[in-house]
């Protein structure tokens, strides 16, 4: 039902029995203009000690024998918005001045005339008492409107239940706009694209009131502790008449509401997010088998239970970490994407992003994901084996490090899946890191302590065992690369052109590259 009030009209004056005013100008239009208040005065400039919708009595004590006076009376009453001016003939003056009378009628501007019998007071009485009345009904009114969308906060979905209440109340539609302009929830459809426009633009963050797309707006800014408001209550409706003091009053009571809410959510929404990094964490801390099983429950307390399809994800920028604040609102976006696509996951931050044990259906994993790439243009993902128990959560993510070293340069494929890596990155990943370690110390021990030869192998094999272009990467000779070649095959012992020297170096560089590849939590 929409929210109306008991305006307190010039015609209901007119009509008041006791006090015998009439309206000299102004006709019926002018009957149903408000007042808001009622005031005698005789001073130069009476607009300034007025408010707007105000009824001036005056006798035009100043005003004898000075129709410039009079004219200038009604021209600023007229520009400053008071309702009418009433004039009380038989004292001053026994009838209404002729410039004051021509200005009024020139401009259409309401003129009343009070009998010599009726006292300006008992005009300002009746003006008094009935918007009294008024207010006090529209305060009655309001406390009940309170009381009446505070109690949706005890329902299962609060945030609708409160803007639904309120599109009732008010006889409007309703919605909560967050802070990109996006709709969070609503009653029906709102002009939202023009009316954030408007709303971005006319801040500082005030009760505001515009036209958008057709529709008459109010928008209340919801305050969560910041001078900017993250996010916006907006009301609209056809006609502009909905927007009276009551409707704007509930708007502005609704929002302390939604800014509860927000509280709520975001301590839920954190909470939430802790157990599932530390249920996460647990995880890829190598428990032991009764600590696993717990950490199997708590985890499928969560939506996640370890089997397939369950899988780590792991989420990186693309060419290294993120550090500090950056790192900060990337994991926060990712977070929150991942919350709004409803995906089924446990998250800790990791390498400047976030890992993840999700669980979806391959095909719609890889549509989620997809959707998550096209939104954050810097990122890469790689996906690991499907996990079957606790310890393999580890391996899990192993092979999704794996699966981003892989992922190629700028421009190419940014989402890949362990499965689809080649063979040596498969049967690196697939080994248990504590048994293939020490072969691959074994290959490689003794090119570690030449930092340059180990890269340079590297570089090596990175460039298809092609001289030239590996000598051009590292900026050497062709000959100085031939020597440092020529090292490495003393040093290892291996003949850099058999096949299975090739193959070895090829995996124990894999092995070495995986066996650091999960980092630690970015806390």
């Amino acid at each position: 039902m929409p929210a109306t009030t008991a305006v307190y009209t010039l015609g209901d004056l007119l009509d008041e029995p006791d006090l015998g005013v009439e309206l000299v100008v102004g006709g019926e239009r002018a009957r149903s203009l408000p007042i808001s208040g009622a005031h005698s005065i005789e001073v130069e400039h009476p607009s300034r000690w007025l408010d707007r919708d105000w009824l001036v009595l005056t006798t035009g004590v100043r005003l004898r024998r000075n129709a410039g006076a009079q004219r200038e009376l009604i021209a600023e009453l007229d520009g400053s918005g008071a309702t009418a001016i009433a004039f009380g003939v038989g004292d001053v003056f026994k009838k209404i001045p002729p410039a004051l009378l021509a200005e009024a009628r020139e401009r259409d501007f309401p003129l009343v005339v009070i009998p010599l019998p009726t006292p300006f007071r008992a005009v300002i009485g009746a003006v008094y008492r009935a918007t009294l009345s008024g207010d006090l009904r529209a305060f009655q009114r309001l406390n009940a409107m309170q009381r009446y969308l505070t109690d949706a906060l005890g329902d299962e979905h609060p945030l609708e239940t409160v803007i639904e209440r309120l599109a009732e109340l008010v006889g409007a539609t309703t919605g909560v706009v967050g802070p990109g302009g996006e709709l969070e929830a609503s009653s029906g459809t709102l002009p939202l694209r023009s009316a954030w426009t408007q709303i971005s633009r006319r801040r500082p963050a005030t009760l505001l009131e515009f036209d958008a797309d057709g529709r008459h707006c109010v928008a209340a800014p919801v305050k969560s502790g910041s001078e900017t408001p993250e996010r916006w209550l907006l009301v609209a409706s056809r006609g502009p008449d909905f927007a009276n003091e009551l409707t704007k009053a509930a708007a502005q009571a609704t929002t302390p509401l939604l800014s509860a809410l927000g509280t709520l959510d975001r301590v839920s929404r954190d909470t939430d997010r802790a157990a599932r990094a530390s249920v996460l964490e647990g995880l890829l801390g190598s428990p032991d088998p009764v600590e696993g099983r717990s950490l199997a429950l708590r985890a499928a307390a969560l939506g996640v239970a370890l089997e397939p399809p369950t899988k780590a994800v792991l989420v990186t920028p693309r060419g290294g970490e993120v550090d500090g604040r950056g790192a900060e609102e990337l994991a926060d976006r990712l977070q929150r994407r991942l919350e709004d696509l409803r995906l089924s996951h446990l998250a800790t931050r990791r390498a400047g992003g976030l890992c993840l044990l999700a669980k979806a259906e391959p095909a719609r994993l890889r549509e989620l994901l997809g959707e998550l790439i096209a939104e954050e243009p810097e990122i890469v993902v790689g996906c690991g084996r499907e996990v079957h128990s606790p310890a393999e959560a580890y391996a899990s993510l192993r092979d999704a490090q794996l699966a981003v070293e892989r992922i190629g340069a700028p421009g190419g494929e940014r989402l890949l899946d362990f499965a689809d890596l080649d063979l040596g990155s498969f049967l690196v990943g697939s080994a248990a890191t504590d048994a293939i370690a020490p072969k691959v110390e074994e290959v490689l021990g003794p090119l570690r302590e030449n930092e340059p030869l180990l890269d340079t192998l590297s570089a090596y094999f990175e460039h298809d065992l092609s001289v030239v272009p590996t000598a051009r990467a590292l900026r050497i000779h062709p000959n100085s690369l031939r020597y440092r070649l020529g090292r490495i095959e003393e040093l290892t012992g291996r003949s850099l052109r058999e096949p299975a020297t090739i193959a070895t170096l090829h995996l124990a560089l894999l092995a070495s590259a995986a066996d650091g590849a999960p980092s630690g939590a970015d806390g």
